[in-house]
């Protein structure tokens, strides 16, 4: 399936383990026009998956708010699929926390949205 993908500075690694896909980002995500860049991998990464999705950001030392815009469409996309996305990042890192906690929280009301009723209400 898919190994890697290096552009510019940012390098996203895929992973496949028995329980989900990974996908780590290394580097500055900073392009410009990041959905040209990342849209079609994205909605090939959602046709190839069954499985959960682990989107790992830990070691992102930069992206740009165009990127995160980015994220939120992948995130709400694997939603509309029934596929639940974590979102994994270094909670020690002041700006990682507040740029990826909103992303985090759209990934878990997708994952409340799309459980089932008896699972929805056991809380």
């Amino acid at each position: 399936m898919f190994m890697a993908f290096c552009t510019g500075d940012v390098e996203l690694s895929f992973r496949e383990t028995p329980g989900a896909h990974r996908i780590c980002w290394k580097g500055s995500a900073n392009e410009r026009q990041p959905q040209a860049l990342f849209g079609l991998l994205f909605e090939d990464l959602l046709l190839a998956v069954k499985k959960p999705i682990v989107l790992d950001l830990s070691a992102l030392e930069h992206i740009s708010s165009f990127t995160v815009i980015v994220l939120m469409r992948f995130v709400r996309d694997a939603r509309d699929q029934g596929l639940h996305i974590e979102v994994v990042y270094d909670e020690s890192i002041s700006w990682q926390c507040m740029t990826f906690e909103p992303l985090r929280q759209l990934s878990e009301a997708a994952r409340a949205a799309n459980a089932p009723a008896s699972q929805a209400h056991a809380s």
